[in-house]
């Protein structure tokens, strides 16, 4: 095997490559569907029993877009050698990223990516916030003071001393399908003791809407295209992950902490610049040029109360200091930030690579990706409660 190389022209344009892949593919699926790719969202919005089919779709793509690069030469070239972090740390890590994205509603992906490409000040703080908690984050656990606790060492290349990778159901399956199901009848529970604490109150009208309810659902035809764009969008943004480098918890961390052995990697910036860059004219052309048109497949994947029911580009995307529904700049946007910063500087892992990588049997990614589902558990729970 190849030693593991940081700082090299190559890895730049990788990454730079690895952004503009993942801008084109959230600017198709913005196009074709009207949604945004977001992918802490969408992870979470797979846990809701009432969710838009669209958001399955996407994640299978997700994984379906690390099965082929499992089955790549050498997969460590994506994945990174094997981390060598105590799983306390990675499900710590998980969880604060669960829980943090859904307080700051938005990740990476979501507030990096796409809201950078909105120029969203709301976006743009968040981003700060999470990239100034993961620096200290990593930095400080990774200081010599702490290794001897939290990692093997940071060494570049730690794959001799590290343990093989999991089997499947040591810690794979058994514990996402444990936090899955836990995490949906724990919701289901916080739904029931709402509903019984209240008075049945008639919804107010959904004037974010425009069109009118059509007589007929789309047919199945129109709904598998719109699904199937859906997955090839996921493969394609998960591809993007994998090329840019953000699949390789090392590499994160190797840009995050700029005081390690090894150097600062700055790979990863290449990454947020390169799909930042082609974003911001992606969106805009659509913006502009689309402007009340409603996208073609957003109907087909609309839940079926909302058939017909369809948001044009002009509220979709919308520039400068607001965003798509949420304009608010308070604290739950800067401490959750912060929180999911913190959890990403610790584990290295966000939850867009995290899906990726669970196909991979990396131990770092069979321990983050339930962690990370427990974390926005604890946030949607706590919100039906009317705990936050």
């Amino acid at each position: 095997m190849a030693p593991y190389v940081w700082n090299e022209p190559l890895g730049l344009l990788r990454g730079f490559g690895g952004g503009v892949v993942i801008a084109l593919a959230t600017s198709v699926l913005l196009a074709l569907t009207g949604e945004t790719a977001g992918i802490s969202g969408i992870v979470a919005g797979c846990l809701k029993a009432d969710t838009a089919s669209w958001r399955y779709a996407f994640v299978i793509g997700l994984l379906m877009a690390g099965a082929i690069l499992r089955a790549v030469p050498d997969p460590e070239d994506i994945y990174g050698p094997p981390l060598q972090l105590q799983w306390p740390y990675v499900v710590v890590g998980g969880v604060f990223v669960g829980f943090g994205t859904r307080l700051g509603n938005g990740c990476t992906s979501g507030h990096g990516v796409c809201g950078l490409s909105r120029i969203s000040v709301r976006s743009l703080l968040a981003v700060c916030s999470f990239m100034a908690s993961g620096i200290v984050t990593a930095g400080v656990s990774r200081a010599p003071f702490s290794r001897d606790d939290a990692y093997d060492g940071g060494d570049l290349d730690p794959a001799s001393k590290a343990d093989p990778p999991l089997e499947l159901g040591e810690l794979y399956v058994v514990p996402l399908a444990s936090v899955i199901t836990t995490s949906l009848l724990l919701m289901r529970l916080a739904t029931l003791v709402k509903s019984l604490s209240e008075e049945s109150v008639q919804p107010p009208a959904d004037t974010s809407f425009v069109g009118e309810a059509p007589e007929s659902a789309p047919s199945a035809w129109d709904r598998a295209i719109g699904l199937s764009t859906v997955i090839l969008t996921g493969i394609t943004f998960g591809l993007g992950l994998g090329l840019s480098g953000m699949c390789s918890p090392h590499k994160v961390l190797r840009f995050l902490d700029f005081l390690g052995d090894g150097g600062w990697d700055p790979q990863l910036g290449f990454v947020m610049g390169g799909a930042v860059a082609v974003n911001l004219v992606t969106f805009r052309l659509m913006a502009v040029q689309k402007g009340d048109t409603v996208p073609p497949l957003q109907r087909a994947l609309s839940k079926p109360e909302n058939f017909g029911k369809s948001k044009p580009y002009s509220m979709i995307i919308s520039y400068g200091y607001s965003c798509p529904e949420n304009r608010k700049i308070d604290w739950r946007l800067i401490i959750g930030a912060i929180l999911f910063g913190s959890g990403w500087g610790l584990s290295g892992v966000c939850p867009g690579p995290a899906i990726v990588g669970f196909v991979s049997g990396e131990a770092t990614f069979s321990l983050a990706v339930p962690s990370i589902l427990f974390g926005m558990t604890i946030f949607h729970v706590a919100t039906r409660l009317e705990i936050l």
